[in-house]
């Protein structure tokens, strides 16, 4: 599709074969999905450029690896009774302390009126 209008129509592999903007699109995707692992599709000229550039993804990797940072951490997760730890953490958030004060002294005159 080009500006909302079907430019070509042909099974997968045969847009991966002779359509350029097709093989830009698939690429792009498995570029913004982070994924690898996935064969780049293309002509020959544009594999000695994605081998140069994976080559400079090895290298980038190679850096990053020493300092040991990771993004996303695995979650803890507790079993059993916990006690109040949670509820005190989630209370420590954004004035939850003054609010739970607040809507218990309204509770009580609710219930005296």
């Amino acid at each position: 599709m080009f500006e909302g209008k079907i430019v070509e129509a042909a099974t997968y592999n045969q847009l991966l074969a002779c359509s350029q903007q097709f093989q830009n699109l698939v690429n792009a995707h498995k570029d913004t999905v982070g994924s690898e692992k996935h064969i780049k599709y293309g002509s020959p000229k544009s594999k000695a450029l994605t081998e140069e550039i994976q080559e400079g993804i090895n290298t980038e990797e190679q850096l990053r690896e020493p300092l040991g940072d990771q993004l996303i951490t695995k979650e803890e997760r507790e079993i059993g009774d916990t006690g109040l730890k949670p509820y005190i953490q989630y209370l420590n958030q954004s004035k939850g302390f003054l609010y739970l004060s607040l809507v218990v002294i309204l509770h009580i005159i609710f219930t005296i009126g």
